[in-house]
């Protein structure tokens, strides 16, 4: 259960800064853009995600913002 929470709010969070970043805000998402991937940190250190797939969530995701 606790796993489940921790990877709910991550991909929540990415949905919500894949959103901005479709809607062109991009001063928005870049501003978010540190907390969505501190929140992946958190969930390799935590366990729920192996380090490669959080390192290419991450990669995509700022390869998205720029």
């Amino acid at each position: 259960l606790r796993n489940q929470s921790v990877k709910k709010q991550t991909k929540t969070s990415i949905k919500k800064l894949k959103e901005l970043i479709d809607e062109g805000k991009k001063n928005e998402a870049k501003k978010s853009l540190p907390h969505v991937l501190s929140l992946i940190d958190k969930t390799v250190v935590k366990g729920v995600w192996h380090k490669n797939k959080a390192a290419r969530i991450k990669s995509r995701l700022t390869k998205r913002l720029s």
